[in-house]
Formats: C-alpha cells, structure tokens, sequence
C-alpha cells in the first residue's frame, strides 16, 4: 500500500512540476517581453547598445534570473527538483517543439505529394492569385515572411528553453551560496547597478554624430538643440551640417539661417548642397551665396542643372 501511494505521489509531482516548468516558459517570455518593451522606453539604453550591443541583453537576462529564481525557491520547497531534472525536462521540451514543427512541415509536405495534379492547380490559382497581389503591394517584403516564422520558431524552441537553463543554473548556483557570499553578491551588484547607470548617464549627456544625424530640424527645440552645439564648439562646416539639411534633414528656412550664422561658408559646400534638391531650397541657397556654376567633374554640368534638370525646374539656372 505505502509503494502505491509513493507512486500516486511521484506521477502527481511530475505532472505538477512539469505544469509548473511550462508555466515558468511562459512567464520567462513574458518577463523578456516586458524587460524590452522596458527599454523602448529608455532611449539611452538603445544608444548605448549602439556602442555595445551586449546591453541591450542586460534587462532581459536580469528578468530571467529573478524568474529563475523565483521558481528556485518554489521547488526548494515543493517539488524538491535537482538542477539535472529541470535541465532534462526543458531539453526534452526543446527537441519536443522542434520535433513538432518538423512533424508539421513532413505531414504538410506528405499530404501535398499524394494530393491529385488537378488538385494541386486549383490549390495554385485560388491562393496564387491573392499572394501575386500581396507580392506586388508589398514590393516583395511578403517573401520574408518565412524567414520571420523560422526566426520566431526558434526563439520559441530553442532559444527560451536554453535561456530558462541557464537562468536556472545561475539561480541555483546563487542559492547554494553561503549566506556570507551572498551579501557579497548582492553588494557586487549594487555596486554594478551603480556603475551601469552612471555610464547610462554619461551616454545619454554625450552627443555623438549619430545624435546629430540621425534627426530632422523643424522646430524650435531643434534650433536650440542647435545652438547648444555651437556654443560646445561644433565644426558645422566641417561636419557639413549644411548639406545634411538641405538633403535630407527637411529643414526649414529658419533652421538654415541659423546654421550659416554659425560662419558656415555656403559658397564652399555648394557641391554638396546641389544634389537633388528642390526649387525653393535652390533658390534659397542661391540668395545665401551658393556658386550656381559649380560643376559636376563627370560630364561637366553644372550640379544645380542637373539637380533641378531630375526635379524638371531647370528653369532656375537662367
């Protein structure tokens, strides 16, 4: 009777534990989820990745741990699970999801080959037709869509799983510590936040070209952001500051003016300027000093003609 009732127990434990591992799966994705929907909303998080792209997995790892590490102190305490066991179970979760999926595709795949050829036609002209118009309206992009599905598939299967074992394996290691080390820990990490926000901090006061060219100038917050470069001592003309706002900044007249009054020497990046740009910022670029005549050294045109000439306002250059 005790053998019965050991064995009643241990096949609801593993059932219990095991909804317990694919409820942790789940809640490890939404703890990822949430630890990046976190730093969208910290820009200067997502510039300091720019530098090094190892931050932007520092949220998400931190997640899984405390994740981990939750469900660390639940089995201590109820499913009495070794670190071995919940590593087989996640690995047998693994090869179970991938297994699945390729049992999809074979069972897709067989079913398509003993499908009858006049099937098969009918099956090519009723989607071919939607998926033609799809194509074309999406200037092919809908091609990527099974290289998303794959990208997805193994985030799902592969990646959470070995992620979630890896959580568990620090959570685990972390747990087994003396209480001495721990506090060691603990301080080691405070000591790391700090110095993690303090160079978020001087990431996000330091500007870099990548601040300055990655924006558009159209309102008066930008013309003071402008300002501020000037007074920090920033070669405009150098940088050529001009150019990127008359070609791609969509800057308006008051923004130009302001960047030639910091001694930008139109006449001299005239080259620059003159490259597919409309008829009023030809105009206006003319009246600031630009040398209209300055040539293309390819086929000698002068750059506003052949500017405008693309734009059909060749009418300027008399």
């Amino acid at each position: 009777m005790g053998f019965i009732i050991k064995l009643v127990r241990g096949i609801i434990n593993f059932w219990v534990s095991s909804a317990a591992l694919i409820v942790l799966y789940f809640a490890d994705m939404a703890a990822v989820a949430l630890a990046y929907s976190i730093q969208e909303k910290i820009p200067v998080i997502e510039k300091a990745a720019r530098n090094n792209f190892l931050i932007a997995y520092i949220l998400p790892a931190i997640a899984i741990f405390f994740v981990s590490l939750v469900f660390v102190k639940i089995n201590q305490n109820h499913f009495h699970l070794t670190l071995g066991k919940i590593v087989f179970r996640y690995l047998a979760l693994m090869v179970l999801l991938v297994g699945s999926v390729v049992l999809v595709a074979l069972i897709g795949y067989f079913i398509w080959s003993v499908l009858p050829e006049n099937a098969k036609t009918m099956i090519i002209n009723i989607v071919g037709a939607p998926f033609g118009f799809l194509l074309v309206a999406s200037h092919g992009s809908i091609l990527l869509i099974p290289l998303i599905i794959i990208g997805y598939a193994a985030v799902f299967c592969v990646i959470v799983p070995l992620s979630l074992i890896a959580g568990f394996g620090a959570a685990s290691f972390y747990e087994k510590l003396p209480n001495i080390l721990k506090i060691a820990v603990k301080i080691a990490s405070v000591v790391c936040l700090v110095l993690f926000v303090k160079y978020l901090v001087n990431v996000g006061t330091t500007i870099t070209d990548d601040d300055i060219f990655n924006r558009t100038y159209t309102t008066k917050k930008d013309a003071a952001f402008l300002e501020k470069l000037h007074k920090q001592g920033f070669d405009f003309e150098g940088k050529k500051m001009l150019p990127y706002l008359v070609k791609y900044g969509n800057a308006p007249d008051f923004i130009l003016e302001q960047v030639i009054s910091y001694g930008v020497d139109v006449k001299a990046c005239s080259e620059e300027c003159f490259d597919w740009i409309s008829l009023k910022k030809g105009k206006f670029l003319i009246e600031h000093g630009a040398d209209p005549n300055v040539r293309d050294t390819f086929d000698g045109k002068p750059f506003l003609f052949e500017a405008l000439e693309g734009l059909r306002h060749a009418e300027i250059c008399s």
